[in-house]
Parts: structure tokens; sequence; C-alpha cells
């Protein structure tokens, strides 16, 4: 954790939302084509569906608040915690608005 804080609090809020950018394309992607995996429609499509989103509430958990929770409980640094969070949050948003921006596009 020591090298997180030398990088600073905007560029580890980048970092953390450039990590669950890329996380959540990588599942959009594997959703897509899920179909062409996977052509046969049964029970187990559900529970693969649920198990998937299941982990990827962990992961994204992870991500976003992982670095938030070491400064608020560990370093006791709460104002620095919530201000990663609001700094992933505003990148998140900006990451949505560009690849809205590029479905627009394409």
């Amino acid at each position: 954790m020591e090298k997180l804080e030398k990088l600073g609090l905007k560029r580890v809020a980048f970092l953390q939302a450039l990590a669950l950018s890329f996380y959540i394309s990588s599942v959009g992607l594997l959703m897509w084509n899920a179909n062409k995996w996977v052509p046969v429609k049964n029970a187990l499509g559900p529970i693969l569906f649920l198990t998937l989103f299941s982990v990827s509430v962990l992961i994204c958990g992870f991500l976003t608040l992982g670095y938030p929770v070491y400064l608020f409980w560990i370093k006791q640094q709460k104002i620095d915690a919530i201000k990663v969070l609001a700094y992933t949050t505003k990148w998140l948003i900006l990451f949505g608005f560009l690849i809205f921006v590029l479905i627009l596009a394409f």
C-alpha cells in the first residue's frame, strides 16, 4: 500500500476507475459472446449469470473500495478516503461518457 500512497489520490482514483472500466468491458464482451460459446439454453444459464454477477460485485467492490477502506480504517484518513471515492466516481462517469460517445460515433 505504500506504493499507492506515493502515487497520490487522483492518480490512484484514475487507476481504480481504469481497472474497473477494463473489467466491466471484459465482462461485457464475455456476455456478448456467451451465446456463441454456449448455444444450448437450459437452466444453467441463469445460474451462471447470477454467479458471474455475484463475482462481479465482489471484484468491482474490491477495485472501487479497497484503497478507500484501507485509508478509512487502517490509516484513519477519512477525508482522503472520501476524496478517492469521489475522484474514482468522476473518472468512471468520464469513462462512461466516452464510451457513450464512441457508441454514437460508430
